[in-house]
This record gives C-alpha cells, sequence and structure tokens, in this order.
C-alpha cells in the first residue's frame, strides 16, 4: 500500500486532548500536511503526562485516528509512526564520546562524525530507564577547539558531546500500549519538546542560542539550543489545568472545568478588553458572584512567576543562561494566556516570542496555532528521522543536520551501519 507513499503520522496524546497528524514526505524531503484528526481525553485520563485511565485514552485515540484516516483517505503506516512522550520521570544528562581520526589525510568525515556521536550514546542510565533521544550538542577537535561541524579539519582525535533524553521504561510503554491495542506495534517514542523545536523554532535560533518553553495542559517542558545543538532540557509538572486549579481554590468556586474553558476560550481577558471590571461566575451554590478581573490576573500571574521562576532556577546551574541571544519561544496551549509572554519576558529579562507551526503546507490549514507547535514539529521530525534511516553511509552530508535528534530506531541502525 505504501510502496510509492512516504506515510508519516504523529501522534500526541496530551492532558486535555488527543492529536494525529498524517503527512506525506516527498523524495526530495518536503512534507504536506494531509490530515488531523482530534479527540478529547476526560478529565482524569492523562494527568501530568502520565496515563491514567488506560481504556479511556485508548478510545480516545482509535477516535481521533479514524477521523485523521478519514480526512487524508488513507492509513497508517505503522513503520513510520511517532508518538510524543513527557512526563515527570524523563531525565536528561550529557554523553561524550570520541573517534580516533586515521587516514593519511587525517581529515574527518561523516563516517568519523557518526562514529562519535555514537560512542557519545555508550552511557550508563538507571537499569528502570530507557533511552528516547540524543541531539548533538557540539563537536571538539583535539581537545582544544569545540565546533558545530567538524567535516574536513585535520585532526588526530574528534570528541562528540550529545544531549541525551530518557524516563523510565514503564512509563514510556504506557504511552505506546494504547497504539499497540489498536494494532500498531512499532510506534516510535520521541521526547515532546523535540518535537516542538522541529515545529517552531528556525534555524537562526537553534544557532544563536533559544530557550523553547512548551506549555501543555498537565506539563511544561523545556530546552535550551545552542549552536544547533541541545544543552538543557526539563520537565516540569505544572500546566494550565494546576492554574485552573489555583482559580477554583483562590476564589473558592468548586468547578475547575468551568475555569479551564475560561482559560483555553480567553474569557478573562476578552470581556476585561470590553471594559468589564468584574467577571460574573456561577458560585457554588448556584448563586452568580461577580468577581474582580484584577483578582484573576493575579492568581494566574502568581503561578506564571513560579513556574518561569523555577525554570530559570534550573538553568542557572547549567552556566548556558548567557549563550540564549535569540531569547525565547513559547508553545503550547499555555502560550495563549495574554500575560505569559509579559511574565516570560520579566522573569527571564530576555525578549519572547509565540511559536507557531513554521514551514506548515499541506490541505490541513487550522494549525497554524501554539496549540500545534508540537504535533506538527513531530510530524517533521518523523520525516528526518525516516530519511536518515533509509539513506546510506553519506547521511550526514545529504540530510540536513539542524536539530538530528535520533530516535531508538535510529539509534539501533547507527550502531549497525557504520563500519570502520
Amino acid at each position: 500500500m505504501f510502496k510509492n507513499r512516504h506515510i508519516i503520522t504523529a501522534v500526541e496524546i496530551g492532558t486535555s486532548k488527543i492529536c494525529v497528524l498524517i503527512g506525506e514526505g516527498s523524495p526530495q524531503g518536503h512534507l504536506s500536511v494531509l490530515a488531523h484528526g482530534e479527540s478529547a481525553v476526560e478529565s482524569g485520563a492523562v494527568c501530568k503526562g502520565e496515563i491514567i485511565e488506560m481504556d479511556r485514552v485508548t478510545r480516545a485515540l482509535d477516535e481521533a485516528i479514524e477521523k485523521a484516516e478519514y480526512s487524508a483517505d488513507t492509513e497508517i503506516d505503522s513503520n513510520n509512526l511517532y508518538i510524543a512522550i513527557t512526563g515527570s520521570h524523563i531525565r536528561s544528562m550529557r554523553g561524550s564520546g570520541h573517534v580516533i581520526v586515521t587516514g593519511e589525510s587525517r581529515k574527518i568525515t561523516p563516517d568519523h562524525m557518526v562514529e562519535a556521536l555514537k560512542n557519545a550514546t555508550m552511557v550508563g542510565i538507571p537499569p528502570e530507564c530507557v533511552i528516547l533521544n540524543s541531539i548533538d550538542a557540539n563537536f571538539v577537535i583535539d581537545g582544544l577547539r569545540r565546533i558545530a561541524d567538524p567535516e574536513g579539519q585535520i585532526a588526530d582525535k574528534l570528541e562528540a558531546f550529545a544531549h541525551i533524553i530518557y524516563g523510565n521504561r514503564n512509563c514510556v510503554e504506557n504511552f505506546l500500549a494504547p497504539l499497540r491495542e489498536l494494532g500498531y506495534d512499532t510506534s516510535i517514542p520521541v521526547f515532546s519538546t523535540i518535537s516542538a523545536a522541529s515545529g517552531v523554532l528556525t534555524d537562526e535560533e537553534l544557532k544563536n542560542g533559544v530557550l523553547l518553553v512548551d506549555m501543555g495542559a498537565g506539563t511544561t517542558e523545556y530546552m535550551l539550543f545552542h549552536d544547533s545543538g541541545a544543552h538543557a532540557s526539563g520537565v516540569i509538572p505544572v500546566g494550565c489545568d494546576h492554574i485552573a486549579n489555583d482559580l477554583s481554590v483562590g476564589l473558592d468556586i468548586n468547578n475547575i472545568s468551568l475555569f479551564r474553558k475560561m482559560l483555553v476560550n480567553n474569557t478573562i481577558h476578552s470581556r476585561k478588553e470590553n471594559g468589564q471590571a468584574f467577571i460574573e461566575i456561577e458560585g457554588n451554590i448556584g448563586t452568580n458572584r461577580k468577581i474582580p478581573a484584577v483578582t484573576i490576573e493575579k492568581i494566574i500571574d502568581l503561578r506564571l512567576r513560579e513556574l518561569f521562576n523555577l525554570i530559570l532556577s534550573q538553568l542557572q546551574s547549567t552556566r548556558m543562561l548567557p549563550f540564549i541571544d535569540r531569547g525565547i519561544v513559547l508553545t503550547g496551549g499555555g502560550a495563549l494566556l495574554p500575560q505569559v509572554r509579559e511574565m516570560a519576558g520579566s522573569v527571564f529579562e530576555m525578549p519572547v516570542r509565540i511559536g507557531n507551526p513554521i514551514e506548515l503546507s499541506g490541505a490541513v490549514t487550522n494549525l497554524k496555532s501554539p496549540r500545534y507547535g508540537m504535533v506538527f514539529g513531530l510530524l517533521k521530525h518523523g520525516e528526518r528521522d525516516r530519511q536518515i534511516r533509509k539513506s546510506g553511509p553519506e547521511m550526514i552530508k545529504n540530510i540536513d543536520r539542524k536539530l538530528i535528534s535520533a530516535s531508538r530506531e535510529t539509534m539501533r541502525w547507527l550502531k549497525n551501519a557504520i563500519k570502520f
């Protein structure tokens, strides 16, 4: 069925929604989005990036896949099916490896680069964990000079450094389980922020330094890039649902779902822009209460400031903050909160922009929102990953090395592909 077509599928299982994108890659590397399927996730089925109610999630996933396949008029290719992984169990570490440059000319070749990167991923992680992805950080020549692309340089020794993402094996398997239940046994997991980076960051930002923050309903992920490599990442188990809970507790109104809808629909800001100083909300006993808009905004501001300060605190130990030359990019549903851009800029003292999907093309036109930055990026990542796995030894020459993040399947392929 797929002999002459390169069908790629991206799946996002979020706290509030499941999203499925089907795309098609061309031999020239162009990606076109064919279809978008989406279904709501029942409250409590996914919490803080972890699946709690497997049956409910499986039903919602089946619905989203059915919508996408119907719209695309094609079935999913299970060999090119990618799923985003998040959760507080995700960790990262720096891996290093080297290779001795042989040959009369002692020039560094793509094979040397791949071998060094392969060795950089040979790290020890806890036995209950599994490596998800690794991203090039940088190379060092002869222990003296750091360089992003050493091809053609003369050297005796090439060192590679990689940012390695790993997570709890069972938590990762729980994300793959709904797909297996539906008959898709070969899905490939990818850390969600790697996906988001592919979807919303520019080449210039990746090169000159940028902090990406993906704000979802249950979690917030971040990753710091410089010289087109990753240098720090993390998952904070706080998202927009926690803001809704703060509003419910702070205002003593036991209706979290109402506040979720108000945040999603931007109700508070819209009413304030229309001159309404008070927001009328149904109280616990059925009577309406008038809440000052500034009170609601203050509660939201406090949570956002706490969140950004927590990310700032975790990044300070990396000593990479001075390398964020292009500021911060916010994506995910939380990026649509009116005050989030100003708050992030205030905490980090950097310029901030909202990350919408870039290089978006195809029949689907309703994805130009930060809500879809991650899942669209996962589709782009899948197409790049497919090219790497299908290419020959000259892969690094022939494929854009920007943000090459090896999936588990690609890493297995690399270990068997490079022979000296």
